[in-house]
C-alpha cells in the first residue's frame, strides 16, 4: 500500500522526533539495546495468537509453538507439576 506525499511525510516527521526522543529516554520500561532485525520478515505476515496455544487452530497463521515454549519455560521456572499448567502470552498489559 503506497501512502499519499502528505501521510509519507507525516509519519517521517514523526519517525525523527520519536528517534530523536529516543535517545533521551533513560530506564524503565524502555531498552535501545535490543535487536529485532530476525523477526523483520515476520512484519509482513498476519500473525494472530488469539485462541488457547495447545489446541489445534482453524487459523494456522500463528506462533503457538513459540508460545508454548514460553509458556513451558515459566512452568518450569515455577517448577510446576508436570502436565498440570496451561497458559496463554498476552503481549499487553490489559489482561
Amino acid at each position: 500500500m503506497l501512502l499519499s506525499l502528505p501521510d509519507q511525510m507525516q509519519l517521517d516527521q514523526f519517525f525523527q522526533e520519536m528517534n530523536q526522543t529516543a535517545g533521551l529516554e533513560v530506564g524503565y520500561p524502555v531498552a535501545f539495546d535490543l535487536d529485532f532485525s530476525a523477526l523483520k520478515p515476520f512484519l509482513g505476515l498476519s500473525l494472530n495468537n488469539a485462541g488457547d496455544p495447545f489446541m489445534l487452530m482453524t487459523y494456522q497463521l500463528n506462533s503457538h509453538p513459540f508460545e508454548r515454549e514460553v509458556i513451558s519455560f515459566f512452568a518450569e521456572l515455577t517448577r510446576a507439576p508436570e502436565d498440570q499448567w496451561w497458559g496463554y502470552v498476552t503481549n499487553g498489559s490489559t489482561e
